[in-house]
């Protein structure tokens, strides 16, 4: 049996599991749909972009994508480089995989709504040095996968980061009466960290990565340990051999950093009637949602 548990596995794949739809609390000064753009996009994947409207707190038409809105990419200057073609359900996508240190326009269009575009950087690639494993037992007596990754961080210039850990293992199942089945998972194993640059204990982020920036180590060589529980990996009693384990460290824009922290803090509080409403940051003039880059750095095991 394959089973597939991949939520993040690259970074494109965000855009699915994020809101791609902007509802808006009702003003008097609302009255007209905006268009949604969301994409956030790498140095691994051609461009996919998602295409929604926003919708006020009071009308009840459903969360449909647009599906007749032109995509365009262009360069810093103007010059068109890429029309993006619509797949299905609102995501336009590309030919072109989107190249470091380039700076990228998104211009999107469509019938009975205001144009809307965004300007974006495609950071520089940050590589992992060293990455070091260890299986320990916590204070409170569990296991706990431990990482430590090393890596430079540039002096001129700030940087976010996100950190992720995918994994693929074989999952073995006792139905009994001398019958086993098996399963290969693939997953993103869900991380904490006690490191100060982190912003794990504020953002919880529900997709299982770290964020943070570099504050408090700017120019300097890092070495951050994160942890995961096994209990958090498997649910069978068998024990974990793991076929291959891919430590992802992503140099997102600044955009990027601030769309993934204010979305993570929104949905930490989203019901909470206690709790401070929390924007979502949003760099699409006109309009709604992000264009935000990412360089992505693997260190295979």
């Amino acid at each position: 049996m394959l089973l597939n548990f991949k939520p993040i596995l690259l970074f494109a794949v965000i855009i699915t599991a994020i809101s791609c739809e902007k509802i808006i609390p009702f003003t008097s000064d609302i009255t007209e749909s905006k268009l949604v753009v969301n994409s956030l996009f790498d140095n691994t994947q051609r461009w996919n972009i998602h295409v929604s409207k926003s919708l006020s707190v009071i009308d009840n038409a459903e969360l449909t994508g647009v599906e007749n809105a032109s995509v365009i990419i262009s360069d810093s200057i103007g010059n068109i480089i890429e029309t993006l073609l619509h797949d299905s359900g609102g995501f336009y996508a590309g030919g072109i995989i989107p190249q470091t240190n380039n700076t990228y326009r998104i211009d999107v269009s469509a019938n009975n709504f205001t144009s809307v575009y965004a300007l974006e950087t495609l950071p520089n690639n940050i590589p992992i040095l060293s990455v070091d494993t260890s299986s320990i037992i916590n204070i409170n007596n569990e296991k706990e996968l431990q990482f430590d990754i090393n890596f430079s961080d540039p002096s001129e210039e700030t940087n976010y980061y996100i950190l992720g850990v995918d994994v693929g293992f074989w999952e073995f199942y006792d139905l009994g009466a001398g019958f086993l089945d098996s399963s290969f998972i693939e997953m993103t194993i869900p991380l904490y960290s006690n490191d100060q640059s982190s912003n794990d204990n504020e953002t919880n982020n529900k997709d299982g990565t770290i964020l943070f920036e570099d504050l408090l180590f700017n120019g300097q060589n890092k070495n951050l340990s994160v942890y995961s529980y096994i209990e958090d990996i498997s649910w069978s009693a068998s024990p974990i051999t793991f076929d291959y384990i891919h430590v992802n460290l992503f140099n997102i824009s600044e955009a990027t950093y601030l769309y993934k922290r204010s979305y993570s803090i929104h949905q930490n509080t989203s019901g909470n009637p206690f709790a401070q409403a929390v924007q979502v940051y949003s760099n699409i003039t006109n309009g709604f949602g992000i264009f935000g880059g990412a360089q992505i750095d693997t260190f295979s095991l």
